[in-house]
Formats: C-alpha cells, structure tokens, sequence
C-alpha cells in the first residue's frame, strides 16, 4: 500500500502495524493455550453447558425471560455459585477504545462491577475479553463450584 494511502486509512490494523516498533510483548499464534487439545472448552466439555435458545416471537420472549429468571434465582440461592454478566461498548468511530464491563453476584454479595479500556477491537473480541475478564474474578472466589456466565453475544461465548 502507497504511504499516501496508508495516511488515510482508518483501522485497528493500520495503527496495529504504524505502533509495531513499540510493542515490548511477543505475540506467539501458535502459543500452548490456543492448541486444540488444551483449549478450556476441550479440557472442561463435560462440564460446560450452553444455553443459547433465540426467541423469535413474543410467547417464546416471555417463556426464555422465566427461563433467565430462574436461573438467576437459582444461581442467587447457591452460596457456591458466581454469576457473571459481561457486555462491551465498541464505538463506530475508530479513533475511540473499547470499553469492557463485568459484574459479580456471589452469595449474598453484589453485585461488584469491574470495568476497563479493551483497545481499539471488533465486537466480538471485546465481547471475548469481557467474558474472560468475568471468568477470571469469578474463579478468585474462594469455595465457588458453579460459574453462570450471561452475555449477549452468541459468538463470544462459544
């Protein structure tokens, strides 16, 4: 790409290869994590259950509110259970960050609300990011068995 283009190009790659010089960290693709095999999903498939019914009309609404709600009583009920609930702010102009938001509800304690910039990301990274944030609080919760994990983007969870 000409220099002049590169200029007026707007993009997370863009300022990604412009900042290249700086970045103190080795990304590592290929790194032991990512390998299929130890991946948490792989390790833990047993114990991971997804519940990602899409109502499409307004019976089905009220039904998976019920649903949402029970499990919310139920989870609050569990002094061994931490809900979570993760959700993003991605701006559409690219000169701004992604913000990343988690709370906590434990036991009778809650909800505790952690927030922070993700970078400049798509909607489905920041998505990610935020999840992984609230798996990580919630399994610093001494005597937790059970994590219930809410988020609205279907991509990220899986």
């Amino acid at each position: 790409m000409a220099p002049s283009l590169q200029k007026r190009v707007k993009s997370s790659v863009m300022d990604t290869e412009a900042n290249t010089s700086v970045v103190t960290e080795p990304m590592n693709p290929l790194h032991e994590e990512a390998t299929p095999g130890q991946r948490v999903s792989d390790l833990f498939g047993a114990q991971i259950t997804y519940d990602l019914d899409i109502s499409r009309d307004k019976e089905a609404l009220a039904d998976r509110r019920n649903h949402l709600d029970a499990l919310r009583t139920e989870g609050g009920l569990d002094p061994q259970t931490v809900m979570v609930a993760a959700d993003t702010s991605v701006p559409t102009d690219n000169q701004f960050q992604a913000i990343i938001a988690c709370t906590l509800i434990y036991g009778d304690v809650g909800p505790s609300v952690s927030r922070q910039v993700a970078g400049k990301a798509t909607s489905d990274d920041a998505e990610l990011a935020a999840i992984a944030m609230a798996v990580g609080k919630a399994l610093q919760r001494p005597d937790s068995d059970r994590i219930l994990v809410f988020s609205d983007s279907t991509k990220a969870i899986k």
